[in-house]
This record gives C-alpha cells, structure tokens and sequence, in this order.
C-alpha cells in the first residue's frame, strides 16, 4: 500500500463498478492459498483478478454488501469462535500479502548486513546512527559476521598503510639523495658562475687603466676574451705585482697565494678620528678576495734645491693596516643618523659619506666626497664576504667527503685517537680497488664495515658483551684475511682496537664487582681472554681480591683478647686467600698460575708481619702464645684443599726473631715502611677513640702512638698516654714526647650546643693552639689530619639558614689551617667534612640517618688513618670521598 493520497474519493469520474452477489466456495481453494493447518495467524485469501484499485474495491465491496433477509440459524450449531485481535504483520486490518515484508532475523532468506567501503570512507558518515539502522533487524550471528568483516578490513587497511609507508619511506630516500646530489651540483654551478662572473669582471678591470698607476700608457689594453683559468692566474699576477710595486710594504701583507686577486681599488679616502670626526690622513682603499688593504698617502722626499722641481709634492703609497675579511665588519654610518636638527649636523660634517670599520672593539672611521664610491665599496665588501664564505664552506665539504668512505671511520669516537695521516683519501677515488673487500666470496666496501662497527656499538652500549666479543673476533678475522690490502686491514684493526679496548675497560669493571661469584668471574675472564686481555684480566682480578683482604682486616679490631683477635684476622687471610686461588684456577689456564702463588706469596708475607707485631709483647712458650699458634696453623691448612702448602712459611717472622722483640716496624705492602711514620701523636673524642685508636694499634707500620688525653686509657706496647687538663698550653714534657711524631690525628671537638663561647674554645682555640704546637715542634714533613664537619662553611660572611655560629666556627679553623699550610712548607692539614657518622651498633637512629649522607665510623677512622700514613692530593676531603681515601 503507497502511503500518499489514501482517500475514499476519485480525483476522476470513472466508470462505477458493478458488484456482483457473494459467491459460496464450494470448491477447492487456489493453490496459491496457505492451509488452514498451518497455524492461526496466517488467513486464507482467496484468488482475484487484479483490479486497477484495489482499496477501492475492497472499501466498496465492504460497504455495499446488504443482507435482505435475516440467515436461519440452527440451534444445535457450535458458538462462532472469537475474532483474533490483531493479525501479526498485519496493518490497519490488511492481510499480511498486501503488505511487503521486512527482512526479518529468523528469515533465512533476508539479505545479510554486509561491509560498505564506500560510506564509510565518507569523513562526515555518521557511525551511531549507520550502524543502528544497518544492524536492527540483524541477528547476533549476522552482527559476529559484520564485526569480523570490519576487523578484516581494518586489518586489511592497516597492511596496505604500512606498505604504503614503507614505499614512501623508500621514495623518500630516494628523493633525498636525488636533492643532495642536486645540491652539489648546484653548489658547483654557482662556484663556476661565481668565477666566470669574477673572469669577466678582471677582464673588464684588465682593459681599464690603473688608478694607482701614474702613467696611464703603462699598461696596453688586453683582450676581453681572455677568461680561461691560466689567463686569469696570470692576470691575477700581474695585479699583484702591480699592488706590490705601487703600495710599499704591501708585499709583506700580502705574499703570494693560489687564487688572491683585487676585487676593487678606490682612491681619495680620508680616515677621521673616531673620537673627534677630524681628517687625520689620506688613504687608498684595496678590496681583495680576502684581505683589505689600507694605505696611507705620504709625501715622497725630493730635494727642494734640484732646478727641475715643479709642480705639486709628489706622495706614494705605504700599507698602514691589513685585515682578513672574516675578522672585520664594515658599518654604514649614514644609516642610522636619525631625524631633526642632529641629522642635519652630521650630515654637514660629512657623516652620511663615511664608514665605519671594526677589527674587535677598534673603531676606523673613513670618508668618501663621493656617496657613489661608498655604496660600490659597501656592495662590493659584502658580495665579497659573502663569496669568501661560501668559499671556505665549500672547501670544507670537499675535504671532508673523502673521509666518509673510511678516513671518516677514524675520528668518529671521540675516545679514539685520531690519524689522519694513516687515512687520508684524498687523492684516492672510491672505487679504487683496495677500498673493497671480500666478505665470504662477496665484493664489500668500507662501508659494510662502518655498518658492523655500528652495530657493535651498539651492542657495546646495551652490554650485550658475548655478541660484542664475537662481533670483535669476526672483524679481526676479517682484517687478518686482507694481507694484500694494508689500507682496510689497518681502518679495520685500528676501529676494532678502539672498541676492543673500551669493552676490555667494561668487563674490568663488571669483573671488580662480581670478583667474588666463580660463574660470573670466569665469564668475564673468558670474554676478556678472548679479547686478548688475559694479562688485565688476571690483574685486575687479583687487585680486587687485595682490596678485599684489606678492608676485611681493618674491620678487625682488637679488643684487649688477643686469641680473638689473632683468629680473626688469620681466618679473613687464609679463607680468602684459599677461596682467590680457587676461582682462580677455575678462571685462568694453568699456565698463568704462577702469578695467583706470588700473590698469596705476598699476603702471607704481610700476615706474617702483622703477627709478629702483636706477638712481639708476649713471652714464648706461654699458653698464649702457643694458642695464637695452633690458631694460626689450622686456619694455614685450609690452603691445602686448593693444592697450596704454606705451612714452612707460616709465622716465619716469629722463628727468625727468637726473643720476639723486633728492632723496627713490619708491613704489609711493600714500600710502605718508607711512607708510614714511626710515631703518631693522636687526640679523639668519645665517639672516635675506639675505632681510630684500634686500628691504629693493629696497623704494623705504625711504631709508636702518644695519646693526649685527660685520663687514662687501656695498656698496649705502642701506646703512651700524656695526662694533662689545659689544651691551650703544652708543657716541655708533652713537646718532648712529640717530639718524634710525623702526624696528628684530631677529632677533639664540641657537638652544637647553646654556648658558642666553650663551642668556639673546645672546636677552634684548642685545634689552632695544636697545629701551631706540632709545626713547631715535630720534625717534616708532618700531617695534620682534622675532623671538620660536612656543613663548615669557610665563607664568613655568608648568611646561612641553620646553625649559623657552629658552622662558621667550622670554617673559621679550616682556613686558619689551611693559612699555617700555606705560611710553613712541609706542614700538611687534611680536613674531614664527614656527614652523619654512623656507630657500628645499627640502632633504628641509625639506620634512619643512613639514609641520608652518611659514613660508618670504621670507615671514617680507615680514612684518616690512610691520610696520616700516606696522606693525599687534596687538603679538604668531603663525605663522598671518604670510601675512595686511598
């Protein structure tokens, strides 16, 4: 059914039709009918001609049906079942087959939503309402169907962007080299017009006479064809020669070079003073390719009494100045001269005619009667400038292209040292045949090589180390197959040793900090042996399992039992002696083993040194002594699980000094006896005194230590307390027994407290008081090590937030100290600025501080006591560099 112009009524008279009487159906129905089986919503419908209107037809038979007379019922028929209330498809009481249907979702037969690329390539489609009115009909299925074929064509559509990008990816390149090779070619082009147009203008300058000569037949006209390269040097000679004989000194300026030629001359210049604008002397201006010129006029000398002269006083030409065209600028004073009555004024004195030339910060002023002279000069300097500088631009692209074949491979790191002279390729085209080589039966250029040792830093770089290591063999293979190409086998060898030598330094590091893992110290070994650094390997190895001993030893300390302590420190020595020569042999060949037994040589020897120092007090045979010996013997027989008999050499010291007295001190570097001193004088606090006061009794080169306290302290052989109450005044006595002293390690001091008067006493009278004490009295050189704190400031007059008094008190004795260094020549101050010191109990305090700047208390009495032994290269050492004191 149409939906416009439904009405009752003809638009035209048309012919009325004529009704026939209701007919019975007695016969079978149509076959296009559907059964009454086949269920209650579908109606029968019977058969008709089609009509030309068929709503009014059925309007008309509806209301011209008349029922005369009344129907004869009969009394034993069924009720009429109930009329149904609506016909399902059915609209405004119409059978569903006069309406068409709509594709339904149980409907197999209805068109499945499918994927239109045409709207939805539309930018402006709008997607909510296309995909509801698209998908309402549609079963689940259909809408699974029609969200894979999107994701197809997305898939599909992002395969072809991809494809697409990498094309233009290509293209662009492509396009790119294509510009840059236009770009030198236009680069070339305008050098060549640059010269032409340079050619013809000498020609025309050849043909025009000499402004500077005073003869104008001098020169005869030449050719203006003369533009070819051999013409044009020799007129650019003859101009030279010319400039020689015309301005004197000028030669001295300006010698001969390759291409140096006049680009302009111009005459009846007068130079002004910058301050006061007045003329001072006539001058001659020459524009040369590279240089200016000025030269001044003078009068030549002739004699006034010779009959012939007449006329003017003749002059000549001196060259005054000479400056290079890159390092001057050429300034246009009539250019910024203003409006009004001041424009005016300088214009009557000539400043709109004059220029400005600065060579730095030096002004020259000169002036032209002639404003066309001063505009030609001003072009003509810039275009010279100008041509000069692209010049040298140029040059400078020529002589670094032949580098980018592999001369340019040297230098690139700026690591590596660079040897032009080993690449230089000049004067070799690229496709010489030496620059090509053969990688597994295939023609390469340097440039293969450039991209593997590309890749190798890279790898380098991300610490990938076992393809870096192949990487590096691969290349030196290569280079060792190309014995008749000494050129690439040099660039190969000299780029691979670079990153051969960087990655080595790598592995170093890594090797120091796992020295301790057997799996990770024989990888790194393997890798640098592989490098061909088996030697750095293996010492620095054995470097780090020294440090190691060391700091393990001086985290020992003595506390009055001496079997303790003996146990201790043989059991760090010979447990890490025992487990170095074992990664040892598990890392290195057997050929190199030598090395690892003179190292153990060499502790054992330092043990030994430090055992006969603490046994040198007890008397032989006692219980003591023969304790400290079994101790010492069980722990040397741990050696013998790595194949390594010590037991002849343990505790020899003790068997060559029967008595056990020892005349001097044992140590256990060598050659640190000769820097040790023989007697420290020591002052500490209550925080310091135990952790410096025991390592410095357990150190062997150290003979003697004079504590000055107010009360005693325990007995040791080295140690001799001097008891006295005023710091401010030493008596004869306490100078007499610091006599000997070499250092000095002070950390008497007063934490912050509300009284700055005894905080400045306690911190900085007595220190001043003691250094001066000790460089008066001690022999030199003598060391003065002095614990500072990390927020001393030495600037007096600085304002500061916090502790302002304490913290200038601070700096106040670090510069008084640093003056006594620099007054008296062999007295040495060191300057502590430790942060929070950390006691060696963790308490929760002290684990909270830790997380801030901090040092251990272990630590900061090693750091001083290896300044006092040694001392350093700096005077002020700051908390951070109190773990690398060495």
């Amino acid at each position: 059914m149409e939906g416009r112009g439904l009405t009752l009524r003809s638009k035209a008279r048309r012919q009325r039709p004529q009704i026939s009487a209701p007919k019975p159906i007695s016969g079978p129905l149509p076959p296009n009918t559907r059964s009454p089986e086949s269920g209650p919503s579908e109606i029968p419908t019977r058969e008709r001609a089609p009509q030309n209107d068929a709503t009014s037809d059925l309007v008309k038979r509806r209301y011209s049906t008349r029922f005369n007379s009344a129907p004869e019922f009969d009394s034993n028929a069924p009720p009429v079942p109930a009329l149904p209330t609506q016909v399902p498809g059915g609209r405004g009481g119409l059978a569903p087959a006069a309406i068409p249907k709509l594709p339904s979702p149980a409907d197999p037969n209805s068109p499945a939503p499918k994927v239109d690329l045409n709207a939805l390539r539309d930018p402006s489609l709008p997607v909510d309402r296309y995909v509801a009115s698209l998908l309402a009909n549609a079963s689940e299925e259909e809408i699974q169907k029609y969200q894979e074929s999107l994701r197809k064509v997305k898939n599909r559509t992002s395969t072809d962007l991809q494809q697409n990008v990498y094309q233009n990816r290509t293209q662009f390149i492509k396009i790119s080299k294509e510009a840059e090779k236009l770009k030198d070619e236009m680069r070339t082009l305008r050098t060549l017009m640059a010269e032409l147009t340079t050619a013809l203008g000498q020609t025309n300058v050849g043909n025009s006479p000499n402004p500077m000569s005073p003869m104008e037949d001098s020169f005869p006209k030449r050719n203006a064809n003369r533009s070819s390269v051999a013409n044009l040097e020799s007129m650019w000679s003859v101009q030279l020669q010319t400039l020689w004989k015309t301005v004197e000194g000028s030669q001295k300026w300006l010698p001969a070079a390759p291409g140096r030629h006049i680009v302009l001359e111009t005459g009846n210049w007068v130079e002004l003073d910058s301050a006061t604008w007045k003329p001072r002397r006539p001058v001659h201006i020459v524009l040369l390719n590279d240089y200016l010129l000025v030269a001044a006029k003078k009068r030549k000398r002739v004699d006034q009494s010779h009959p012939n002269h007449r006329g003017p006083v003749p002059t000549r030409l001196v060259a005054d100045d000479c400056w290079l065209l890159n390092d001057i600028d050429m300034i246009d004073l009539g250019a910024n001269l203003g409006t009004g009555q001041a424009r005016e004024e300088a214009l009557d004195r000539g400043i709109g005619r004059s220029i400005s030339i600065r060579v730095g910060s030096k002004p020259f002023t000169y002036r032209h009667d002639d404003s066309s002279a001063k505009q030609e000069l001003l072009a003509t300097f810039r275009k010279t400038v100008e041509d000069l500088r692209r010049t040298m631009r140029s040059e400078t692209e020529a002589a670094s292209k032949p580098l980018e074949s592999y001369g340019y491979m040297a230098g690139r790191h700026l690591s590596h040292p660079k040897k032009p002279e080993s690449f230089d390729l000049s004067d070799a085209p690229r496709d010489k045949s030496d620059l090509r080589i053969d990688v597994d039966g295939k023609q390469q250029n340097l440039r293969w090589v450039e991209g593997q040792v590309d890749e190798l830093d890279i790898d380098i770089a991300l610490q990938r180390f076992e393809a870096s290591v192949f990487s590096i063999e691969r290349l030196r293979k290569l280079a060792k197959g190309l014995k008749g190409n000494t050129i690439a086998q040099d660039v190969i060898n000299f780029k691979v040793d670079g990153r051969a030598t960087r990655l080595a330094g790598i592995l170093s590091r890594a090797l120091v900090d796992k020295h301790s893992f057997p799996v990770a110290t024989k990888t790194h070994v393997t890798w640098l042996t592989r490098l061909g650094f088996e030697d750095q390997a293996r010492e620095t190895y054995l470097k780090a399992r020294s440090d190691v001993i060391g700091q393990r030893i001086r985290a020992c300390i003595f506390e009055g039992d001496l079997p303790l302590y003996i146990f201790q420190i043989s059991y760090v020595y010979f447990t890490l002696i025992k487990n170095t020569i074992g990664i040892y042999q598990q890392c290195f060949p057997s050929v190199m083993s030598s090395s690892c037994i003179r190292w153990a040589k060499h502790h054992l020897d330092g043990f030994n040194a430090l055992l006969s120092r603490q046994l040198s007090s007890v008397q032989r045979g006692t219980s003591v002594w023969q304790k400290c010996l079994d101790i010492v013997y069980d722990h040397a027989a741990l050696l013998v699980e790595v194949g390594v008999d010590f037991t002849d050499l343990v505790a020899r010291g003790l068997e060559e000094n029967s008595e056990g007295l020892f005349d001097g001190p044992r140590t256990v570097q060598p050659g640190e006896l000769a820097q040790a001193p023989s007697a420290v004088a020591m002052l500490f606090n209550r925080l310091c005194r135990p952790q410096s006061l025991s390592q410095c009794l357990a150190h062997p080169a150290i003979t003697s230590i004079v504590a000055l306290s107010r009360r005693n302290l325990p007995a040791h052989e080295k140690l001799k307390v001097a008891l006295f109450e005023d710091f401010m005044t030493y008596p004869d006595t306490i100078r007499t027994e610091i006599r000997d002293a070499e250092a000095c390690i002070w950390t008497l001091c007063k934490a912050h407290m509300s009284d700055n008067d005894v905080t400045r006493r306690v911190s900085m009278d007595y220190a001043l008081v003691a250094a001066q004490m000790f460089q008066e009295t001690c022999q030199k050189p003598f060391r003065f090590i002095y614990c500072s704190g990390a927020a001393a400031e030495r600037d007096q007059t600085k304002p500061l937030w916090f502790m302002q008094e304490y913290r200038r008190i601070r700096g106040q004795v670090e510069n008084e100290l640093l003056g006594i260094v620099n007054d008296h020549p062999g007295f040495e101050a060191h300057i502590m600025r430790p942060a929070m010191v950390l006691a060696r109990d963790m308490s929760l305090r002290s684990l909270a501080f830790s997380l801030g700047p901090s040092v251990k208390l272990n630590d900061l009495a090693g750091a001083m006591l290896d300044l006092a032994l040694k001392g350093g290269k700096k005077n002020i050492w700051e908390n951070a560099d109190l773990k690398h004191v060495k």
